[in-house]
């Protein structure tokens, strides 16, 4: 079963989601998008924003890590079989669930 999740993914909890500028996600093709999130922030809980927007993410997210005493950042404990996409000019993950 396939299930489209627009930008997150909610399996699990950490720190809080980040708030990010709508364009961030913005995207016209799959390639457009890529994976931000982690585990850190919030195990199993996959951020998915445009490439030009990741150095900005990844700078937010560290400045918040750093307020909430989550440093350094950590590996992602999921992953599974995600696949980021493009759907209605907005980046999101399609994952499939076994």
């Amino acid at each position: 079963m396939k299930l489209f999740l627009i930008a997150t993914l909610a399996l699990g909890a950490g720190l809080p989601e980040l708030k990010i500028p709508e364009k961030w996600r913005a995207c016209q093709q799959d390639s457009d998008c890529a994976i931000a999130g982690d585990a850190c922030r919030s195990c199993g809980k996959v951020t998915v924003i445009h490439k030009k927007y990741l150095k900005d993410y990844l700078s937010l997210d560290q400045k918040e890590r750093e307020k909430a005493g989550f440093n350094p950042a950590c590996e992602a404990c999921f992953r599974g079989d995600i696949r980021v996409v493009c759907k209605s000019k907005v980046c999101g993950a399609q994952v499939e669930k076994k």
